[in-house]
């Protein structure tokens, strides 16, 4: 700042310099603050809103944007008349308002309301906590296909810009805390959401009560008891839909969060070898709670090893899938050849096993002992061969866009194919024996079927499918008295959801002794139901209520 001298010292300075004219000194001038808030048309602040202060004649002053508190400040302003003017870019374009004002013998506050600034505000609390740095979604409803996005601050609150006029549900993004996914109406279900009305150019309050999870932790070790490190754990709720996964730290510990209430397998894996090994158990979780498992202790599969040698002729052998089944079948470990041909199990547990060419009806058994490697020796496979056909439904017409897959006589995979607009399927993958190709619909009227074939060893094959008609399943789903909408209906290879009143149809349920399952699909929601039913082929069934907690 510039400073000035006092007028005794002025005239000494001027005779000292033998000055012919001496000036007084002059005053600072005064100077005042200008604040500009910048609001919707509901007095809502507006943040980074860019504001410009100009003299009344239009000349340019001075710029700023608006903070989180929706204000611009202008200091060392003189007297004198002056316009503020707020820009603000909303939905693609840019709005502006202005407001004269004065300054005379003190600070100004002036406001600058912005018409057409739609806005959702709103506060997330756990009980009477404030939640920070959550994200919250607006999912248009009905006819509105708008979106909307915002985050919490250090006190709770949001702002959605950005949103169109329209219907919507909001709700919280929560995975990764330990709160559950709550919507506008303090419910975890979004079928039970309170639909928000947005309206142009004004502000729409929507506040969520969060609702708190499950906590679970635990420790992964290993056979000697030391704590392992980077282990995914993954968590279900049992009774009830949840899900969750962590990984271990340093230390072998790990924390599920955002479960609901109710029993909990904990399973925990890593790979051993060419062998995954795992382990789990089952803990009682409560919300606003937290509960510790038992420690898991993931063994070493075993010391034993089988190697061997693939080729193939017609294609890479890189491409041919290789597994590792028991003498159940059932399978234990999956490899693919290296360039050369080679494949090596590694990790295995003393026993006989099947080492399979996927596809192929080719395999050999091998015993090996632990601390041992054993060789299959080589397995040729000759060129792939292909089946082909056409899918129909059950009325004898082309059945689009049905999955159609094949699998040999060992059970592995020769290939899979989706229908055409005609039915038709086309899958390279087989080389001899007996086969099974399974058509699969994905709803409608007719049920999944599967049917046995044969191939001679270098020739293609055709097998056409026809589907079968299935039987047509309803009921209702109840809480109380009250039918349960958006739950998830399933059986007999049929899936549908219960409408407003909690009904449900289900078409192309397979005959036979069933089961009806009832799942919400929401974390925390209604617990599982199902009831055992009879269903006849080509029949009708209306089953009794099933009843949801």
């Amino acid at each position: 700042m510039k400073k000035y001298l006092s007028g005794a010292a002025a005239v000494v300075a001027a005779l000292a310099l033998g000055a012919a004219t001496i000036t007084p000194a002059t005053a600072d001038p005064v100077t005042y603050t200008v604040s500009v808030k910048v609001t919707n048309s509901s007095g809502t602040p507006l943040q980074y809103a860019s504001v410009e202060l100009d003299t009344a004649a239009g000349d340019p002053v001075a710029y700023d944007s608006t903070s989180v508190s929706g204000v611009a400040t202008f200091s060392s302003v003189d007297p004198g008349a002056y316009k503020a003017t707020a820009s603000v870019y909303f939905d693609g374009a840019t709005k502006t308002a202005s407001s004269p004002l004065t300054v005379t013998t003190a600070n100004v506050a002036a406001t600058v309301k912005v018409a057409g600034i739609t806005l959702v505000t709103g506060t997330v609390k756990a009980g009477s906590s404030a939640v920070k740095d959550i994200s919250l979604s607006l999912t248009g409803v009905g006819s509105t296909s708008g979106y909307g996005y915002a985050q919490t601050d250090g006190s709770g609150k949001f702002t959605a810009d950005n949103v169109k006029p329209g219907t919507y549900t909001v709700a919280t993004e929560t995975y990764g805390t330990n709160y559950l996914q709550t919507f506008y109406g303090n419910t975890v279900r979004q079928p039970d959401a309170q639909v928000l009305t947005v309206k142009s150019g004004v502000t729409t309050s929507a506040s969520i009560a969060v609702k708190v999870g499950a906590k679970v932790t635990g420790k992964v070790v290993d056979a000697q008891g030391k704590p392992l490190k980077n282990i995914q754990v993954s968590a279900s709720n049992l009774t009830r839909y949840g899900y969750t996964y962590a990984a271990t730290n340093s230390h072998g510990v790990y924390v599920l969060t955002g479960l609901a209430t109710g029993k909990v397998s904990v399973y925990a894996g890593r790979q051993s070898g060419t062998v995954y090994v795992s382990g789990s158990t089952t803990v009682s979780a409560v919300q606003g709670s937290t509960r510790t498992a038992k420690t898991l202790k993931l063994k070493p599969a075993g010391s034993a090893k089988i190697t061997g040698k693939i080729k193939t002729a017609g294609s890479k052998v890189t491409t041919q899938g290789v597994s590792l089944l028991t003498t159940k079948k059932l399978p234990v470990a999956w490899a693919q050849p290296t360039a050369s041909g080679k494949v090596s199990f590694t990790g295995l547990k003393a026993g006989t096993y099947i080492v399979a060419v996927d596809g192929t009806n080719l395999s050999k058994r091998v015993t090996v002992s632990a601390g041992r490697s054993k060789s299959f020796g080589t397995i040729s496979r000759a060129k792939l061969t292909t089946v082909k056909g056409v899918v129909k439904t059950s009325s004898r017409k082309a059945a689009k866009g049905i999955y159609v897959y094949v699998s040999d006589a060992q059970g592995t995979p020769a290939g899979s194919a989706q229908t055409d607009s005609k039915g038709r399927y086309t899958i390279k993958g087989l080389v001899s024996g007996t086969y099974r190709v399974w058509a699969s619909p994905d709803g409608g009227k007719d049920y999944a079927v599967s049917s046995a074939f044969t191939v001679k060893k270098g020739k293609n094959v055709t097998k056409n499918v026809t589907l079968k008609k299935g039987s047509t399943l309803t009921g209702y789903v109840k809480h109380g008295s009250k039918g349960v909408k958006g739950v998830s209906v399933g059986a007999g290879g049929a899936f549908t959801t219960t409408n407003a009143s909690g009904k449900y149809t289900l078409t192309g349920v397979a005959p036979g002794r069933t089961t009806v399952a009832v799942t919400d699909p929401y974390t925390g929601g209604y617990h599982n139901a199902t009831k055992k039913v009879t269903v006849k082929k080509g029949k009708s069934l209306s089953v009794a209520s099933i009843t949801v907690k």
